[in-house]
């Protein structure tokens, strides 16, 4: 009889030690659970007031935890069957709120599946085709030869990729969050025979596990990523795939895990502070679809440690208070800053459903009427992780019985800038190119002329196309001096790794077209652009494109107070003049540096020292033992991140501040008005202002709106200390492109 004991939960003691394991696994229902357990003499748990119960986990995943923790020298393990009193509300809400803590702060978290190697078929498999599609990219030990073994068999390929993705481990919703907020440190245990060999293959973690095959998450995302490439390549109808679960094996495989996207900027790592992986909303319900917990309350808890919200819902008292799951989502991300949810590309408009979402049916018009249920999301799209990467300052996010109160800034469409060279030079070559799109089928050949096209050829024309005529709408904008009008379209479509022929990657990152180089070629221009596609292959960025086609050019618009009181000068993250009318002053934009980037990290910087602070500060208050509730500060380490990027501002201009400079550009996906009757918000949002550029700036982030009588509030209200400006009402959300932004100091109401 083994006797184990408990390990308390309190908050300092999770900060402060690393040292253990995280075991995540799937709970069993309580008659499997007595069914596994009968016959065999449980094991008994010592609790610290010295009372003695028996074990609440199943015994086979106490064993598997003990033996991987023995060969790897951890002393202690965290388990939440047995971590968390499961009887007791508060602590439980606690635990379940604080879990991706408990999973970040781990030194090794372990995934323990029920899939056994059982063939070495299915083992060679599944390790050939990793060590072919990606182990010799990485270091350290490796089969790397791999001619001895021949041919590889799909079918034992497919199978063993079923076998993991279909194991009960992937249809829990804690597990997701377990998984994702390891943070790359967790291990998954597959069971295996005695007659399995590993030998030396790149996948295998040989030095950590006698006993199991363990392999690393993340290196199994990365060949179940490769794996869909590889399927999709095959020939439709190809007999390779005989399983019958295929199609549903396939599902599972594009939502096996969050897929991280590679960063340009510089990670810090303090002490025990891992950089952290965050997703959006949209995400998070995307891969929670197929993954069931017991208590509905619950998805909220999980939603919020999978996106690592600051503000929290009580999960507890929602459950007694029967109002709508869907309902709670959305207020826990939008006070959160996170507006994912309303962004129409990532609802599934072919799932039949009955909107949630009317204006009939709410007062609030930002809600999109055309909504679908919150399982129809698919969205794949991250926000940007690591600690470069500033959060949403929750405090600057309100909803209320007047409506949805962001900081945010407003734009007046007012002027059309005419593109008529480029719609002459390439409107009848885009059409020509459209008209194949349309007529080409997914992985089929249909003719379109004389010529046969696939859809790869055709997503490569595409890319081509657009990219060429991109670059000739910046040059032609360069040379006709309308720079902010350039860097609009460039900072909205820039790919941060690209550098220009005769740069490496360690220069700076460009974020002006005034720093191309002056003989800058088409030929320079390959990967210069970040297009990426929606669910039918058309990239995001083609409206624009789209625009100065039909229209021959776009509409302009300028930065707004509100409509009342005129406009109004916002300092940019580059430089504030915009249109550049002489040489002098073109020289003297020219000579600007570059700051965006360069306030990211110090924002980052500061976040992380002020967490780093805060979490060492709620130490010392739960360890004083005098009882007394400290108010360490309202300021969040969001705030302190945001206040020192706008302390690094440089000078935008030799001229006196309270002198005018001219206008900051956008362009919409809008037409506008001479007259100046059509307006766009643009919510201020962390996530859109970030290089990387964030993905989810390609989609339809902002509102067209139009302005209403004030309703009970002051001119003089201030929101968080932000001024509150004009009520709005919504009529659509639409795509944009402006510059990247430092913070608005206007807070809009959308009713």
């Amino acid at each position: 009889m083994r006797r184990l004991r408990s390990k308390d939960t309190r908050a300092s003691d999770l900060s402060t030690c690393t040292h253990f394991i995280a075991v995540s696994y799937c709970w069993p229902s309580e008659v499997a659970q007595t069914k596994g357990n009968s016959g065999e003499q449980p094991y008994l748990v010592l609790e610290e007031d010295l009372t003695v119960r028996p074990i609440r986990a199943p015994k086979d995943i106490i064993d598997r935890a003990v033996d991987f923790a023995v060969q790897n020298g951890f002393r202690m393990i965290w388990i939440d069957q047995e971590c968390i009193e499961q009887d007791n509300e508060e602590e439980k809400e606690r635990g379940v709120q604080a879990m991706d803590v408990v999973y970040l702060r781990a030194h090794t978290s372990i995934g323990l599946f029920r899939t056994a190697f059982n063939e070495q078929r299915h083992l060679d498999a599944l390790s050939l085709f990793f060590e072919w599609r990606i182990g010799d990219s990485l270091p350290g030990p490796g089969l790397k030869t791999l001619e001895r073994f021949g041919a590889m068999h799909l079918e034992s390929l497919a199978e063993a990729l079923s076998m993991v993705v279909n194991d009960r481990w992937n249809t829990r919703a804690w597990v997701l969050q377990e998984a994702f907020a390891s943070s790359g440190n967790m291990i998954l245990l597959f069971p295996r025979a005695e007659d399995v060999t590993i030998m030396d293959w790149s996948l295998i973690c040989h030095e950590i596990s006698s006993t199991d095959v363990a392999i690393r998450l993340d290196l199994m995302d990365r060949c179940v990523s490769e794996s869909i490439a590889f399927f999709n390549e095959l020939p439709q109808g190809s007999p390779a795939i005989k399983l019958e679960d295929w199609k549903s094996t396939l599902d599972r495989l594009r939502w096996f895990h969050p897929r991280m996207r590679p960063s340009t900027t510089i990670n810090f790592d303090i002490e025990d502070f891992k950089p952290r992986r965050t997703c959006n909303a949209a995400v998070a319900l995307s891969f929670l679809r197929d993954r069931n917990n017991s208590l509905t309350a619950d998805r909220l808890a999980i939603i919020a440690n999978l996106c690592n919200y600051r503000l929290r819902l009580d999960t507890a008292k929602l459950e007694k208070s029967q109002y709508r799951l869907s309902t709670c989502i959305l207020m826990l991300s939008l006070i959160n800053g996170d507006f994912s949810l309303l962004l129409p590309e990532v609802y599934d408009s072919s799932q039949e459903s009955n909107p949630v979402y009317t204006h009939k049916s709410l007062d609030f018009s930002w809600v999109p009427s055309d909504a679908k249920m919150f399982n129809n999301i698919v969205a794949d799209v991250l926000n940007p992780t690591g600690v470069t990467v500033g959060q949403n300052n929750t405090i600057s996010y309100q909803i209320s019985d007047r409506g949805f109160s962001f900081p945010g800034v407003l734009w007046k469409i007012d002027e059309f800038l005419c593109l008529d060279k480029i719609k002459e030079n390439y409107e009848e070559s885009w059409s020509r190119l459209k008209n194949s799109s349309s007529t080409c089928t997914d992985g089929g050949l249909e003719t379109a002329g004389e010529r046969q096209f696939t859809s790869k050829e055709i997503i490569g024309d595409q890319r081509l196309a657009t990219t060429h005529i991109f670059f000739e709408i910046l040059l032609e904008l360069r040379a006709s001096r309308q720079i902010e009008i350039a860097d609009s379209i460039w900072q909205s479509i820039l790919n941060s790794h690209w550098r220009p022929k005769g740069k490496g990657l360690h220069e700076d990152m460009i974020e002006s077209i005034l720093d191309f180089p002056e003989d800058l070629k088409i030929e320079d221009s390959y990967n210069m652009f970040d297009l990426g596609r929606d669910r039918d292959g058309v990239f995001y960025h083609c409206w624009l494109i789209n625009r100065v086609m039909d229209q021959g050019g776009l509409w302009l618009g300028r930065l707004v107070e509100n409509s009342s009181e005129g406009e109004y000068d916002m300092p940019t993250a580059r430089h504030a003049k915009t249109e550049i009318e002489d040489d002098r002053n073109f020289a003297d934009a020219e000579s600007t540096t570059k700051n965006h980037l360069n306030q990211q990290v110090v924002s980052s910087l500061i976040r992380l020292l002020a967490e780093n602070i805060q979490s060492r500060e709620d130490d010392d208050n739960t360890n004083s033992g005098d009882g007394v509730e400290r108010n360490i500060s309202s300021i969040t380490p969001e705030a302190f991140a945001h206040f020192a990027a706008l302390c690094s501002l440089p000078e935008t201009s030799n001229e006196p501040v309270s002198q005018p400079v001219r206008q900051q550009r956008a362009i919409f996906d809008i037409d506008g008005d001479t007259s100046g009757e059509v307006h766009v918000l643009t919510p201020f949002n962390q996530h859109y202002e970030t290089i990387p550029r964030s993905d989810t700036r390609n989609m339809s982030v902002s509102w067209a709106v139009e302005p209403i009588p004030r309703q009970g509030v002051a001119e003089s209200e201030e929101v968080h200390g932000r001024k509150m400006s004009e009520t709005l009402k919504s009529e659509r959300m639409v795509r944009g492109m402006w510059k990247f932004m430092m913070s608005p100091m206007t807070t809009y109401n959308l009713v």
